[in-house]
């Protein structure tokens, strides 16, 4: 049979218990994780630019919390590819000791070649490849973030222009000559018949 002295004891444990957990809870609520906060941005192509080749080099820069995703592409709604020319360019991390990765900024590129006349849509996904749980859980494969532009392209060679006079007015040019001449040449010969007589 316990004793009060013991009884006591387990109450004020479970009490200090209760305090320490609601300590616990208050610095949680006061300070949350930050949640992943995905940003992902085309540099290049631009948004309705021309391009006079049919290689367009893709250009992004991709930020979020903790840790770096893939990023996909697709162009004109096709199957989504893989960007795998990708760089960490910044990290910042949280105060120590705990070491966590907080922010992450990626730099990225692919040349997009063989690509036909007029108009192309480009999109840029930021995918999960794992499933984790952070302030809701996040499936495996999910999209996080997405950009997209479209752009022209068109290698035909421009028109040149040359001195091409209209084939009207070389044609009036030249009836207006031979009517001259021959008003010239019908002058002419009155004139000599006006003097033989």
């Amino acid at each position: 049979m316990r004793t009060a002295s013991a009884t006591l004891t387990l109450i004020a444990n479970l009490l200090l218990l209760v305090i320490a957990g609601a300590q616990v809870l208050n610095l949680a609520k006061a300070n949350p994780l930050p949640g992943i906060d995905p940003s992902l941005i085309i540099e290049t192509p631009h948004h309705n630019r021309t391009y006079t080749t049919d290689r367009v080099t893709l250009n992004f820069t991709a930020t979020t919390n903790w840790g770096t995703y893939p990023i996909y592409y697709s162009l004109d709604d096709q199957e989504k590819v893989l960007a795998e020319n990708v760089t960490v360019i910044t990290q910042k991390e949280t105060i120590p000791p705990s070491g966590l990765t907080v922010r992450t900024t990626v730099r990225g590129s692919c040349v997009l070649s063989n690509l036909t006349e007029g108009w192309h849509n480009l999109t840029l996904y930021m995918i999960t490849d794992h499933a984790f749980n952070l302030y809701r859980t996040f499936e495996e494969g999910e999209v996080l973030k997405s950009d997209s532009t479209r752009f022209f392209v068109n290698t035909l060679p421009a028109p040149q222009s040359s001195p091409i006079v209209p084939v009207a007015a070389v044609s009036a040019a030249s009836i207006a000559a031979v009517a001259c001449a021959g008003l010239i040449l019908t002058r002419r010969k009155h004139r000599k018949e006006a003097q033989q007589t």
